[in-house]
């Protein structure tokens, strides 16, 4: 369309007309269309050059995974390791208060030999202060630790909201809070970051 005006407004401008006789088209008509072609087409490259750098951009394989484990536990009030998650969904609603309506989480849960992935869903986060978002990963945390099998492993929590994570805990120890955090800080759990041309490789 860009082009199409361009065109037209440069055709107008060159076309001649007789002594005395009007242009075939009102000048204010065609006169600015060279103009106002300029935004659409700048805009047009600009998006352009967008699609063509995200196109190249690696992906981290690691985000699909985590995305995958994300669609479980907002479709499944139990997800991943069923019996891991049922028990720490019982456990959370033993020692939470009426207020925290640990009987609308969803968990989901997925080990390793040597870590644990928790995700909880809490409809209600936003209601959480930090405060009691830090307590909600803490306790988790030490849930976890209660249990003989996951002894000494690594422990990635994430807890989310309707749509986003509020609070995130990863080795060593580290928490993090926020109205949106970044999902990223979970990647760890599925390996380590992939090399540039390891994630720029296709499935033949």
């Amino acid at each position: 369309m860009a082009a199409v005006w361009f065109g037209l407004g440069l055709r107008w401008r060159q076309s001649g007309a007789p002594a005395g006789a009007p242009r075939r088209a009102p000048p204010l008509f065609f006169i600015p269309l060279p103009i106002l072609a300029l935004p659409p087409a700048l805009l047009a490259v600009s998006l352009f050059f967008v699609e063509l750098s995200a196109g190249r951009r690696p992906i981290d394989p690691r985000a699909a995974q985590l995305r995958a484990d994300e669609r479980t536990l907002d479709q499944s009030r139990l997800g991943g390791e069923v019996e891991l998650s049922e028990g720490l969904a019982r456990d959370l609603a033993a020692i939470t208060t009426a207020a925290a309506k640990a009987d609308d989480y969803h968990v989901f849960t997925r080990a390793t030999p040597e870590k644990v992935l928790v995700l909880v869903k809490v409809p209600n986060l936003k209601k959480y202060k930090e405060s009691a978002r830090v307590q909600l990963v803490g306790a988790i945390a030490d849930l976890l630790s209660e249990r003989d099998q996951l002894q000494g492993k690594q422990l990635y929590i994430g807890v989310k909201g309707q749509l986003t994570f509020g609070a995130i805990r990863v080795p060593p120890d580290l928490v993090k809070t926020g109205s949106v955090l970044s999902a990223s800080l979970l990647y760890d759990f599925y390996g380590p970051k992939p090399t540039a041309s390891a994630r720029s490789k296709t499935p033949s």
